[in-house]
């Protein structure tokens, strides 16, 4: 016998003569009534907090008709290079 094998032996041997604990078959007293009280109790909604839940789709619709319609973000117009690179040559060599 390995030295091993002796220390699993023993310890399969103990777990086969334990007894499984037995699972709670009833919930502690007056839980369900607790649960039950803290549901019926909840808050009422604010108006201004269904005024606000309610005007997230709007306004999100209304941004995507605006990129949509107006065609993304206005690009500024790029100036011509050539102009500006002869008066700085300009500048540069007259004084």
């Amino acid at each position: 016998m390995t030295p091993n094998s002796d220390p699993i032996r023993r310890l399969f041997r103990l777990a086969q003569g334990a007894t499984p604990a037995s699972p709670a078959d009833e919930l502690p007293f007056g839980f369900a009534t607790r649960v039950l009280a803290q549901v019926s109790e909840r808050e009422a909604v604010s108006p201004w907090e269904r005024l606000s839940l309610g005007a997230v789709p709007i306004a999100a619709v209304a941004t995507v008709l605006c990129l949509v319609f107006l065609g993304g973000l206005p690009q500024a117009p790029e100036p011509d290079e050539q102009p500006l690179a002869q008066l700085i040559v300009q500048n540069q060599l007259e004084p």
